[in-house]
């Protein structure tokens, strides 16, 4: 299962369906055209979809190019809510 993009995880220890969130969002952050394929093949629309609205572990860059993408509008997704971004800043505040 995609080593590059899992390159810090066991990748053998993960369940594509217990870890679907964490499986999807890492991949659509850090995966490139096969990875997606790969992703898109596992997993259904409308499950990719919820974790684009749901995930904080996502970029607001790669938020951005799913909605479009998904046609999903802005205001549904988590991680462009002032307060994820105020945790994000928290953290890293550049």
């Amino acid at each position: 299962m995609l080593p590059k993009v899992f390159w810090d995880t066991e990748s053998k220890k993960i369940d594509l369906k217990k870890n679907s969130g964490f499986v999807i969002a890492r991949v659509l952050e850090r995966g490139n055209l096969n990875d997606i394929k790969w992703l898109r093949q596992k997993y259904s629309p409308s499950q990719i979809k919820k974790t684009v609205c749901e995930s904080r572990a996502i970029s607001e860059k790669t938020a951005n190019f799913w909605s479009i993408f998904f046609n999903i509008p802005k205001n549904k997704i988590v991680c462009f809510k002032k307060s994820s971004q105020k945790k994000r800043k928290m953290f890293w505040p550049y």
